[in-house]
């Protein structure tokens, strides 16, 4: 019982430091038809200007605009698909429409 305590304790701490970490952040689940968006840290929604329960729920496509970089959503399908790791730069945008970016 102790080992369950600490890994409690442990997902405790871990998402204190995902929340106040200043680095935007989310979580998807790709079991889930259209892959919604189930974690949000406060960096991402400083950065992009929405609320928390605006996005949850949601596919990250409601932030992607005309400078969305079709190549990179390509690459993030696929690594999907593929159970794969992928890194790329993405052109996204904020609540206010201004332009951000985000690495996936």
């Amino acid at each position: 019982m102790a080992l369950e305590s600490y890994k409690s304790e442990n997902l405790h701490l871990i998402k204190e430091a995902l929340d106040y970490t200043q680095v935007g952040l989310t979580v998807t689940d790709p079991s889930l038809p259209d892959n919604p968006l189930i974690y949000v840290n406060k960096g991402f929604l400083d950065m992009t200007g929405y609320q928390e329960t605006e996005v949850l729920g949601r596919n990250c496509r409601f932030l992607q605009g005309d400078e969305t970089e079709q190549i990179a959503l390509k690459q993030i399908r696929t690594a999907i698909e593929n159970k794969e790791a992928v890194t790329v730069q993405l052109k996204n945008y904020k609540k206010n429409l201004d332009k951000c970016f985000g690495t996936s």
